[in-house]
């Protein structure tokens, strides 16, 4: 096997993976056409969760890509400076027993600049999925991986993929597809801490974005 065939081989393969992320996100969607969705509405509200005493349950998806600023800018169709609102859906699918299959957020957010992707989305408010979601109320959430749920009021850079089957878009590439710009969000400092990769990503995002 020669070396472009092996390259070729690694570019499929990420982009595969990373596709699952926001194609587990497709089926949620699915499954709320056909009603074998639960949205937990009584956890839709503008005030934020204490998550200092909050339970993390964080389910490993397996998810070891570690992407590249260029590589980020480049496979995503928006890029975004947000802040959330506070208003969100925890949803998830449930099976015959009441155990929880997947699940996400949708998080509405204000969109207050456009740095790659629909100019015309400035200034106005747009749902994003995230890859958490809580059944009680914001006492355990449960997260795919490193990822660490928006803090309400933050400043936020998001990396975004449009959902073909609805008008949200998703995080890309889990927790590598956020970065917290106004030092708003200690969960997030906590991965910057355990994980170099991202924390040298993060410094790429302020750097580049720190006038946006």
């Amino acid at each position: 096997m020669n070396k472009k065939t092996i390259l070729s081989g690694v570019a499929a393969l990420s982009i595969v993976i990373s596709g699952y992320i926001y194609a587990e996100n497709n089926v949620i969607q699915a499954s709320k056409e056909t009603n074998s969705i639960t949205t937990d509405q009584t956890a839709t509200k503008s005030e934020d969760y204490d998550y200092t005493t909050a339970e993390f349950i964080r389910e490993g998806r397996g998810y070891n890509i570690s992407w590249s600023f260029d590589q980020l800018s480049e496979n995503v169709d928006l890029i975004v400076e947000v802040i959330p609102t506070g208003d969100r859906n925890h949803i998830y699918d449930t099976d015959v027993f009441g155990g929880v299959g997947i699940g996400i957020t949708e998080t509405n957010v204000n969109v207050s600049n456009v740095i790659k992707g629909d100019e015309s989305l400035e200034n106005t408010k747009i749902t994003v999925n995230e890859n958490y979601y809580s059944r009680d109320n914001g006492k355990t959430f449960t997260t795919s991986d490193d990822y660490t749920p928006l803090r309400n009021g933050g400043k936020y850079i998001l990396f975004l993929v449009k959902e073909a089957s609805n008008e949200t878009y998703s995080i890309w590439a889990l927790q590598q597809g956020k970065y917290n710009m106004d030092n708003t969000d200690p969960s997030e400092e906590e991965v910057e801490k355990r994980n170099q990769h991202y924390k040298e990503l993060k410094d790429q995002v302020k750097n580049k974005y720190k006038e946006s």
